[in-house]
């Protein structure tokens, strides 16, 4: 399936890098983000489609414009321009989202150190989705687990190819503990055919980790898309409380007339 184009406004992106508060310089905007500017076939994930909790990539796309304006979510590209450091072994890394860019999102790898690399990089074999760079992962020891600092209701990410066969296995943790898996699925060995894997849970029991396994080990992913999950404002939930008693008074009332 042909990748639809999502154009979304800017992403600031400000980067904790291998050692707490190592700031990478000067993180730039992206003022229009393109998906698939290569004009490459990417495909809703086949083995997962059946999944209630798959989001496709149309459906995503809908759902990034919205949370956009509405400052509850963003895309992060992991390219050079927008101040990403390559081939460094991140630990954790935050972005800032929205139209407003006040609002920050940090993922934590939680895995451990082991033999895991996480991060912005680069290579031959692989055509990233956009602009120059895209995140790799290393996890032939163990799966690669990495949190939130915020509960997200909708997470995507695109699979890439590279030279041999790459199979993932995408598992998420929920704020009750419950993990839900998304089936095993495989882009082939330099396959001109990319895999898309979308998945939304509630705002009631929002996603808070992910873990990515591959026995294939060295697995690479682009434009990360994400909304986190909203709470009322306090002064909603007064509103609704102060509601709430009102309409029983009232019924109260009525019941003793």
């Amino acid at each position: 399936m042909k990748n639809q184009n999502i154009k979304l406004g800017a992403v600031a992106l400000t980067l904790l890098g291998a050692l707490p508060g190592a700031f990478a310089a000067n993180p730039t905007t992206v003022s229009v983000f393109d998906t698939n500017p290569g004009g490459q076939t990417i495909q809703n994930s086949p083995n997962n489609l059946a999944n209630l909790n798959f989001v496709t990539q149309s459906t995503m796309s809908s759902l990034m414009t919205t949370a956009f304006a509405n400052n509850t979510g963003g895309v992060i590209t992991f390219d050079t321009a927008q101040g990403w450091s390559q081939n460094v072994n991140q630990n954790a890394f935050t972005v800032s989202y929205g139209t407003s860019q006040s609002s920050l999102l940090t993922l934590t790898r939680t895995d451990g150190a082991g033999n895991n690399t996480f991060g912005s990089t680069s290579g031959s074999g692989t055509t990233q989705v956009s602009g120059d760079a895209f995140v790799g992962f290393q996890n032939s020891s163990s799966p690669l687990t990495f949190s939130f600092s915020q509960g997200l209701v909708d997470w995507g990410i695109t699979q890439l190819s590279r030279s041999g066969d790459r199979t993932v296995t995408l598992s998420f943790t929920l704020q009750d503990s419950s993990v839900v898996s998304l089936a095993a699925d495989t882009v082939l060995n330099n396959s001109t055919t990319l895999n898309w894997y979308g998945f939304q849970a509630t705002s009631a029991n929002p996603i808070e980790s992910v873990t990515i396994n591959s026995p294939n080990g060295y697995v690479r992913f682009d434009d990360m898309a994400f909304v986190v999950a909203t709470v009322p404002e306090p002064g909603s939930i007064s509103l609704a409380i102060a509601g709430g008693l009102s309409l029983s008074f009232i019924i109260a009332r009525r019941r003793k007339v």
